[in-house]
């Protein structure tokens, strides 16, 4: 037999921890298991760098854990929600130098809104809502960086070419904080920072494939080269259209990696100079002679 709880009861955090002691997150699901580690002050996920945003977002899920008062539960009766280390559906532990946590979840209610929870710190057991407890279940590329140029500060960028195929579309360089084409036509300020960042802060979608494979998807004959230069610091990014899969690939020359992006990024690389051009200075007519 299963407790209800009184939903009319107010709902209690019941995972407490010092999240600036944390070191190590372990995510258990079935036979699934996940470690995300800090180390200095960056995080890793399965040996790959984790964004800040996702690891971020990831504590706050966990803090979000709440329920109303404990339920009930004799000996017999928790042995059937299946709270042990092996039979639990789900479990998360988050550790560091003097912290210790570990939530356990069981089986669904009969109703499936709700799980039975119990955490490391006491023998109570709680309902917590379903979707507070799916949040949780991430996989290593939902918590992975999903900027790949996170070493290129869009507002050093100094240099930009664009070519489709071998045909050239787009260059700009950036000289004494102006923006000039290759024939020294003022292009809007406002317009490259805003190019310049596109570029720079770039958000993958999906992860296709983790090795040197560019050649494997075509990359080597891309669709859209962009060479985008901070001083001395340059990366070469390709991008290529999949029909079938709607999307656009893309990848940095010379680095293991082929991502995933949205189709319409490609729209972005469609550029034509004359729309970038700064507006031509305005005409003030002299005052009529008397």
């Amino acid at each position: 037999k299963h407790y209800p709880a009184d939903a009319k009861d107010k709902k209690e955090k019941i995972v407490h921890f010092d999240r600036s002691k944390v070191i190590n997150i372990e995510i258990k699901s079935g036979a699934t298991n996940l470690a995300i580690e800090k180390k200095g002050d960056d995080w890793f996920v399965a040996g790959f760098r984790a964004g800040p945003t996702e690891v971020m977002d990831y504590f706050t899920s966990i803090t979000d854990l709440e329920a109303e008062r404990p339920i009930p539960m004799n000996t017999s009766n928790r042995a059937k929600v299946r709270f042990g280390d092996t039979d639990a559906s789900f479990i998360l532990t988050l550790s560091g130098p003097g912290e210790y946590v570990r939530v356990y979840v069981g089986i669904k209610t009969p109703g499936g809104d709700s799980y039975y929870v119990r955490t490391s710190a006491t023998t109570n057991i709680y309902l917590v809502d379903t979707w507070k407890l799916d949040r949780l279940k991430k996989s290593k590329d939902d918590l992975r960086d999903k900027t790949v140029l996170r070493d290129l500060n869009a507002g050093d960028v100094t240099k930009i070419e664009i070519r489709e195929g071998a045909k050239a579309l787009f260059a700009a360089t950036k000289i004494s904080n102006s923006w000039r084409t290759p024939l020294g036509k003022k292009l809007d300020p406002g317009k490259m920072a805003s190019l310049a960042s596109d570029l720079a802060t770039l958000h993958v979608d999906k992860f296709v494939d983790d090795g040197d494979a560019a050649a494997k998807y075509g990359l080597g004959a891309p669709e859209y080269t962009v060479l985008i230069a901070a001083g001395a610091e340059s990366k070469t990014l390709l991008f290529k259209s999949r029909k079938k899969e709607s999307d656009l690939l893309f990848a940095v020359r010379g680095n293991p990696g082929v991502y995933g992006l949205f189709s319409y990024f490609a729209d972005k690389l469609k550029i034509k100079e004359q729309d970038y051009l700064a507006p031509a200075p305005a005409v003030t007519n002299a005052p009529a002679k008397k």
